[in-house]
């Protein structure tokens, strides 16, 4: 997700707690409605040279592939409310408008910053390679 014009990504967490800074997984009807959190404080800029895509089919054990689509498809579902969730827990942070969570988040500029630089000093050398 584009997030202060770069993009951002937020780990799914095993984190079952509602928060003001994440979005609980539900899977309505199954045993376990929560299945884990998206927690936007840890979220994190990463350029596209530094992901790899997950294939889930291609995960052997078969609970953890279940759960894998089913967060999954839970992230598509509510694509909306995420990019909306990210740019609301961006802004509070960076503008400082909550200490408690500000003190309990990344330092998304710092994060920016190296990540920027990172760009600019690894993969533009060995784009130039």
């Amino acid at each position: 997700m584009q997030v202060n014009g770069m993009k951002y990504y937020v780990s799914v967490s095993s984190f079952d707690k509602k928060q003001e800074a994440n979005i609980l997984i539900r899977v309505p009807g199954d045993s376990k409605e929560v299945k884990g959190s998206l927690r936007f404080n840890y979220m994190v800029p990463v350029p596209d040279e530094c992901i790899d895509r997950l294939i889930i089919k291609e995960i052997e054990d078969e609970k953890y592939r279940i759960l894998l689509n089913k967060e999954y498809q839970f992230c598509m579902d509510n694509a909306e409310r995420i990019q909306k969730k990210a740019n609301k827990i961006y802004k509070m942070v960076t503008q400082n408008r909550k200490q408690i969570l500000t003190d309990n988040s990344c330092a998304f500029h710092i994060l920016e910053d190296g990540c920027r630089e990172y760009i600019e000093k690894v993969l533009k050398d060995n784009r130039e390679k």
